[in-house]
């Protein structure tokens, strides 16, 4: 103990010594008024310390809207558990200012929105509004039109300056109203990996502080403001520009999914440079890799989510724990989808991210890996300020000794080296209150599967009980009817030894047997895991599962009205047990009836263990009946009685098709193209060569295809000299920013020059229809591109076709048909669907890819450009379309391109209409069947 009070008057003298930033109320705790606080441990709300568990989700990436997000928030609530108890939120100001001075938040783009649904479900935020935010989208978040500013980004240039500022006041207006306790936002990030002024880069602290005085000179002086940087370093503490909250990011599983069994070793240092860096300060990550990103020809999200599994999720964020990471923000936890012309350069349509959600909002093992261990942080206040001892390798396990100051020993073990794939079995000394001695006691072993890290108890308290030690994990406990309840586990065959600080009373063990002695006063219970044992003993139970089980426990906290706090809940709080279900979204009593709202996949056993005054249940509005069972659980059937819906097959539907590239015809009409007549940039990059500035964005068209025609005269000509810049084949160039030089780079041609003649007369430019004064505000700015069916409106709903040939008529008329020769054709057809409310189907469209027959298609549906598949390298071939943009109780309209990139021509092999997933749901709908969004007649009439 003598360690732990040096170290606390360490700290103390730390907090003394604490700097508030230039600007800032001050949020340190105990010098603060705020209801949002932070010391060297944790956030607190309302005075209670609070584990900050988030994920991050970006709402532009599902526009569809409120249902969806709820959806989502509701997986990451999972019925008022103290599990991800908050949602890190970008906000992306490129699709909010199509066209400078022109703000629009209204449908997807409503940051009011996303705030009250996540205040409805009762989770917190951590609001990123930007204006950079990377995230691997088109311009890092930029709107077009500031890759034309004669100004260096993320400085304190004045031009620049005018460019954000009316963005982050409008996005601070709306934050301000739903801080908490008001609402659910308890951090908002100022800018995103950016660091101060240096010698080499002047003006970034000044721009640093021009933020942060725009947020708090609009409302948002209740909630720290956060930055997130590669490494956190103490001098950033007391310059100008400094925030409140420094957080760090890592990816330590690097992003090579094309191997996923190739691990990195995990990172031993964090701890030290905690005490080094910040230590009076939360140790927090803003940004701790959840998955990973994929490019163009990648190995595809399934292999990022194997090597980003639950394994990962087991050792890297347990060594985050052990380094006394209690904010932690994995990013992403639900990827959601590159649609429209969202994406930057390297990346595809889908941005799944391999997340513990993916991209069709299904659940995966490292979902539920991820409640294991939120579910104990929150539970075990003491692990909130234990403090680590010491650290290295002893035999083959690496081992971290925590303790906090009442005792409470926590021992974080793991594998030395992650290229260990086997078994290994060790014993462990611990320190309990009845001394020093070696676990297990009675002649078993410990195993650590291959890449397996556990968190090891002793003196652990529940309630009013207590553990004397415990080599199954605990998941979470919670007190019922004056009975302490603790769930443990291990992986299945393991064996394990679980030491009870109290012999006394009648021990009952119901389902798989384990063994029980007593040792030194406390009873010891042991076996090989398999199922459920629950052990009972005087006002104390003990639930031992093996992990998998562990994953179909639910533990909903029940609110009260004399809660201060909807957003995150104590272990004190009054909960049930709920075992089996697929999802538990909502759990409340009401008049001695506990209801359920959640989904099923499968025909379930749902057991309960609720209050002794509960007599009825209900299950998604329905009665169950429910009898006590072998394990004293009530248990009874929930029925999945859904039949996989019948789907429309599009190989079968009449298709209507037209050529989308007239622009190669002589005689095209041009004229009412934009000439590109500029000779020199307004922008500080210029031409490579050439006598016009030909680059997309200096006249206006910044997503999507843009089209080029250049007029010369002369009959020498023997070829044509074109510099791209971004992703040629499609004439997509996405900008990228250079974090050294802060520019970001201009799109389209960069140098022409014809060969053997003079030069280019004039260029004519074309791109999406308005370019910066789009017509269709509600998809907005990034929808649509400058293909000619684009131009016209073919992909929006209501389209009137007149003049299309029709595959009824003409078999040749067919994406399945194709093309003889390069080209680009538009196929376009509609189908019906009729899904029943209470099942949550979510659907894609599946390519079969054929590697040698080169070709590219855009789909459409209900006029949102939802997918960019790339025939030659892949790797998408499934492409969700999100419920709400596809109507499931009406008619749809899709319009999928194919453009033949060879003589040979192209035609798509397969293309079906797949469901990924089929869940009984209490999920919200959708009232009108699709989100809103505007037809051909309301845009183009």
């Amino acid at each position: 103990m003598r360690f732990l009070q040096v170290l606390g008057a360490a700290l103390a003298q730390a907090a003394i010594a604490y700097v508030v930033p230039q600007g800032s109320p001050g949020f340190y705790h105990g010098n603060s008024s705020s209801s949002v606080t932070f010391d060297a441990h944790t956030l607190f709300l309302d005075n209670k310390r609070l584990v900050v568990f988030s994920g991050e989700m970006h709402p532009w990436r599902s526009p569809s809207g409120v249902p969806t997000w709820r959806d989502v928030f509701q997986k990451l609530k999972a019925s008022s558990h103290p599990w991800f108890n908050a949602v890190s939120v970008y906000h992306r100001w490129g699709s909010s200012e199509g066209k400078q001075g022109e703000l629009d938040f209204e449908q997807w783009r409503n940051h009011s929105m996303v705030y009250q649904t996540a205040k409805e479900v009762g989770i917190l935020v951590i609001s990123r509004p930007g204006p950079y935010i990377n995230a691997e989208t088109s311009a890092g978040g930029y709107p077009g039109w500031t890759t034309s500013l004669n100004a260096t980004t993320r400085l304190n240039d004045t031009l620049w300056t005018e460019a954000w500022q009316p963005y982050i006041e409008a996005s601070a207006r709306f934050i301000a109203p739903f801080q908490y306790p008001d609402g659910p936002v308890v951090v908002v990030q100022a800018e995103n990996e950016y660091g101060p002024s240096s010698p080499q880069n002047p003006g970034r602290s000044e721009y640093m502080q021009t933020i942060e005085d725009t947020l708090r000179s609009n409302g948002v002086d209740r909630v720290p403001l956060q930055v997130c940087l590669p490494h956190v370093n103490s001098a950033l503490l007391t310059r100008l520009g400094a925030v409140d909250l420094y957080t760090w990011d890592a990816y330590p599983g690097r992003y090579d999914c094309s191997h996923p069994d190739a691990w990195h070793e995990v990172i031993t240092n964090y701890s030290a440079w905690h005490q080094h860096d910040d230590p009076d300060l939360v140790w927090a990550t803003g940004e701790f890799q959840g998955g990973s990103l994929d490019p163009w020809g990648g190995a595809g999200y399934d292999g990022c989510y194997l090597l980003l599994n639950e394994q990962f999720a087991n050792v890297f964020y347990k060594n985050n724990y052990a380094s006394q990471v209690m904010y932690q923000n994995l990013y992403m936890v639900y990827g959601g989808t590159n649609w429209g012309n969202l994406a930057t350069t390297g990346v595809y349509t889908s941005y799944d991210y391999g997340a513990a959600i993916r991209e069709d909002r299904t659940l995966t093992p490292k979902y539920s890996e991820l409640k294991l261990q939120a579910l104990f942080l929150h539970a075990s206040l003491d692990f909130q300020v234990a403090t680590a001892l010491s650290a290295g390798i002893i035999g083959n396990v690496y081992v971290t000794v925590m303790e906090a100051e009442s005792g409470a020993g926590f021992y974080v073990v793991r594998q030395m080296m992650n290229n260990i794939t086997t078994s290994t079995d060790f014993t462990l000394t611990v320190n309990t209150t009845n001394g020093s001695f070696t676990i297990p006691q009675l002649g078993g072993i410990i195993t650590l599967a291959g890449r397996e890290s556990k968190i090891l108890v002793t003196n652990y308290s529940f309630g009013t009980s207590n553990l004397e030690y415990s080599t199954a994990e605990v998941m979470t406990w919670f007190t019922l009817d004056d009975t302490d309840h603790i769930v443990l586990y291990a992986p299945e065959g393991q064996y394990v030894e679980v030491a009870l600080a109290s012999a006394a009373g009648t021990v009952d063990i119901l389902g798989t047997p384990l063994n029980q002695t007593v040792l030194d006063g406390s009873l010891v219970v042991s076996g090989s895991l398999s199922g459920i044992s629950r052990v009972s003993v005087n006002n104390t139970t003990l639930f031992i599962v093996d992990k998998v089980t562990a994953y179909s426990f639910w533990n909903p906290r029940l609110l009260r009205s004399t809660d201060a706090s909807i957003y995150d809940l104590a272990p004190d709080v009054p909960s049930v047990l709920i075992v089996g279900p697929y999802l538990v979204r909502n759990a409340t009593i009401e008049d001695g009836t506990l209801v359920l709202f959640g989904d099923i996949n499968t025909t379930t056993t749902l057991r309960i263990l609720a209050p002794s005054d509960v007599s009825q249940f209900k299950w998604n509005d329905k009665e169950v009946r429910l009898e006590l069972d072998e394990l004293g659980f009530l248990s009874g059937s929930l029925p999945f009685d859904i039949e996989a819906p019948h789907l429309p097959r599009l190989g079968h539907t009449t298709w209507l098709c037209v050529d989308s590239l007239p622009e190669i015809r002589p005689d095209f009409d041009d004229s009412e193209w934009v000439t590109a007549n500029e000779t020199v940039a307004r922008r500080p990059e210029q031409m490579w060569y050439g006598k016009y500035v030909t680059f997309a964005d200096e006249y206006g068209f910044h997503q999507g295809n843009s089209l080029y025609r250049g007029h010369f005269q002369g009959n020498t000509a023997r070829g044509v000299n074109i510099s791209m810049q971004g992703y040629a084949p499609l004439l997509l160039v996405p900008h990228d920013l250079t974090f050294s030089s802060c520019v970001v780079f201009p799109r389209g041609i960069r140098g022409y020059s014809l060969l053997d003649d003079d030069d280019f007369e004039t260029w004519k430019i074309q791109g999406n229809l308005g370019g910066e004064d789009f017509p269709d505000k509600v998809r907005g700015p990034l929808n649509e591109g400058g293909l000619w069916v684009e131009r016209i409106g073919a992909h929006l709903p209501g389209f009137f076709t007149a003049g299309w040939n029709s595959s009824a008529i003409e078999a040749t008329c067919s994406p399945y048909v194709g093309l003889d020769g390069p080209g680009i054709v538009a196929y376009r057809t509609s189908f019906t669907l009729d899904l029943p409310t209470n099942i949550d189907v979510p659907l894609a469209l599946n390519f079969t890819r054929t590697p040698t027959s080169h070709y590219l298609s855009m789909i459409y549906i209900n006029g949102w450009q939802f997918g960019r598949f790339n025939s030659l390298i892949g790797p998408q071939t499934l492409f969700p379309l999100p419920q709400g943009i596809l109507n499931h109780n009406g008619e749809n309209e899709l319009l999928i391109t194919l453009w033949a990139l060879s003589t040979m021509g192209a035609a798509i092999e397969g293309l079906e209409l797949v469901a990924t997933s089929l869940v009984s749901t209490s999920k919200e709908g959708f009232t009108h069947g699709v989100t809103t969004s505007p037809t051909f007649q309301e845009v183009r009439g």
